[in-house]
């Protein structure tokens, strides 16, 4: 009987893979092929300079992903429900009876525990769903449209951007490298940018810093 059940499970996701994963992804490859790499190749951009393109949008995606997923505001619900929590428990030392005092404690404890633990799964989801798919997904689509026998053929090594000697003794750099480099960095600056926009209320980033210094010369002469 347990091995019936199991072979139908198996026959259903090799039917679900077959006819809708599959053809999904083929789909997806394409249309990502027709609206990022084909301009890039037509105007003969440089691989490292399309890999850097590619990189920067990925970034953009999870920033996208993230803000749709509300991260930020889930995250200040739960410190505020936290903070109202341990207030609650503070209360719990005026009762007189020290066993329901106990009883409570632990109740109210064990709350705590239970939505700390429902919080970091879900941080844990958001993030993968931020950070990590995207990133899986366009890095093994480019290493199925730049396989390293292509990069071999076309460029005579296996990397994609050649570096002058350094103390490393680093020849170059490959895709992942010039990928994860892009859009570590595209983040950083995105971050840095909504830091000032929502500190300053300035999209630009040269007038808050120039507010910024003209209160501090205002403060220091009085």
């Amino acid at each position: 009987m347990l091995n019936t059940i199991t072979l139908f499970i198996e026959n259903i996701l090799d039917i679900v893979a077959q006819y809708c994963l599959y053809p999904a992804f083929i789909a997806l490859d394409q249309i990502l092929y027709f609206f990022f790499l084909l301009p890039m190749e037509t105007v003969k951009m440089t691989l490292p300079l399309q890999v850097f393109i590619i990189a920067c949008c990925t970034a953009f995606l999870s920033l996208y992903i993230r803000s749709k997923l509300q991260v930020r505001e889930k995250e200040k619900l739960f410190l505020k429900s936290l903070t109202h929590k341990k207030k609650d428990q503070k209360q719990l030392e005026l009762l007189d009876d020290w066993k329901l005092q106990k009883v409570l404690y632990e109740y109210s404890d064990n709350e705590i525990d239970e939505e700390f633990n429902t919080y970091i799964a879900q941080r844990f989801a958001q993030y993968g769903l931020s950070y990590l798919l995207p990133i899986f997904l366009i890095m093994g689509w480019l290493n199925h449209h730049f396989p390293r026998p292509l990069i071999l053929e076309r460029l005579g090594h296996e990397y994609i951007l050649s570096l002058p000697e350094n103390r490393w003794d680093l020849p170059g750099l490959h895709i992942p490298a010039i990928f994860f480099i892009s859009y570590l960095g595209t983040i950083f600056l995105m971050s840095i940018l909504k830091y000032f926009i929502r500190k300053h209320g300035e999209l630009n980033i040269f007038t808050a810093f120039k507010k910024k210094n003209q209160t501090l010369h205002i403060t220091y002469k009085n």
